[in-house]
């Protein structure tokens, strides 16, 4: 059955819903069971994973979402910047994130969160090209290793390696739509997924605003560091479940937090 709209109650919110009935019934209406592809993490906001049919929906939010981000404009020409962003994403989410790892947004489009694992096969010829034009004079910036999966700093690989981790590389939320929630809703979703196959996460973020967030979700500071010339990068990992002392006693190992 397809959930009506708008939504105003879920498992989260109504605690006293009756036995066996999941997870959410429109104002004043019946109980309805809910898709099992689905999840509701508040009012009006349902969360699924994405499908290739979604790779429009995903380029749209996360080049909006990261076309003004700290790490873009160290990394990518402003010339062009909003067109080179896109290009980026398309790429990451085409070849990476939707084959490989695991996506989630919500239903209006609005809000992404993007999960990869650990081990990647190279990515083609033709695709690393169209990578490598995109940051143009600024690739040198990047760490072109390929082990190092889109993470800036090995002491995330070695938490990574000790517990067995995948990456949140990307979360985006569209410019008008921020602050209701949308963020922490995708990011929920795919956390939860990966509490169930036991696995932690580990991220990099350069925007101050969201280490806030990152850390509600269970997530602790390994360290936070100063590129050289560029901005400040907080380096982070949740271990499964997101219990902060674990999290603590694995990013210990010659890591400073913050």
């Amino acid at each position: 059955m397809t959930i009506q709209s708008p939504l105003t109650y879920c498992r989260e919110c109504v605690p006293d819903r009756p036995s066996g009935l999941v997870p959410v019934r429109p104002p004043g209406g019946a109980w309805l069971r809910f898709p099992a592809a689905a999840r509701c993490y508040g009012d009006r906001v349902t969360v699924r994973r994405a499908t290739p049919e979604d790779l429009p929906v995903i380029e749209r939010v996360l080049t909006a979402a990261f076309d003004d981000d700290a790490w873009t404009r160290w990394t990518v020409p402003e010339a062009g910047r909003r067109q080179r962003v896109k290009v980026l994403q398309r790429a990451y989410a085409e070849h990476v994130a939707l084959p490989r790892g695991a996506v989630w947004v919500d239903d209006a489009g609005s809000a992404v969160a993007a999960f990869i694992p650990e081990e990647l096969p190279l990515l083609p010829g033709h695709v690393q090209s169209r990578i490598a034009a995109a940051h143009g004079e600024l690739i040198d910036r990047l760490d072109p290793s390929p082990e190092s999966n889109g993470l800036r700093n090995p002491a995330l690989l070695r938490v990574a390696a000790a517990t067995p981790s995948w990456t949140l590389a990307s979360v985006g939320v569209l410019p008008d739509s921020r602050g209701r929630g949308l963020g922490t809703a995708v990011c929920r979703a795919g956390l939860g997924w990966l509490d169930e196959r036991g696995l932690g996460c580990v991220l990099e973020t350069s925007q101050a605003r969201t280490v806030g967030l990152y850390r509600s979700l269970g997530f602790e500071t390994l360290r936070a560091t100063a590129t050289p010339g560029g901005p400040a990068v907080w380096e982070m990992f949740r271990a499964p479940g997101g219990h902060p002392a674990t999290a603590g006693r694995a990013g210990r190992g010659g890591t400073e937090a913050a």
